[in-house]
């Protein structure tokens, strides 16, 4: 996924419990970015206690999709390749009780002038005519 500058990267989560007995966990959700800093989300904070949500599954449930975080890209956000990591623990530790999770998206720079004009693409010298079958017109 590619996001522009100016538009939003959104982050939802869902979860489901299939046992017959209610769950307690952490979530654990870290972002890094192009400029290889890591943050915890939704707090971006740099201390993995901060960015932890605890919570407890009722048994043999789901909890449907639900937005966690968004990030307007733009000038104070890195651009280039973002990597979100979500580790689902033990109450408390590290212990991981399900797969970590991982998903990469792009944030593109903003253009420049001379990046949107688009004369700029424009093969320069050619002054034939090309036919529908790809050779030079007479």
């Amino acid at each position: 996924m590619l996001y522009c500058p100016g538009e939003t990267v959104r982050i939802f989560a869902f979860a489901f419990n299939p046992f017959k007995s209610p769950r307690e966990a952490d979530i654990h959700f870290a972002m890094v970015f192009p400029d290889r800093t890591l943050r915890f989300l939704p707090t971006l904070a740099t201390d993995y206690q901060e960015g932890r949500i605890s919570f407890v599954m009722p048994s043999d449930t789901s909890i449907p999709e639900t937005p966690l975080f968004e990030l307007v890209t733009g000038d104070a956000v890195p651009t280039g390749s973002c990597t979100l990591y979500a580790a689902m623990t033990e109450p408390g530790t590290l212990d991981f009780i399900a797969p970590l999770w991982t998903a990469s998206f792009w944030i593109a720079r903003p253009l420049n002038r001379a990046e949107t004009d688009l004369s700029t693409h424009i093969r320069k010298g050619y002054s034939g005519s090309v036919s529908s079958v790809g050779k030079k017109a007479s």
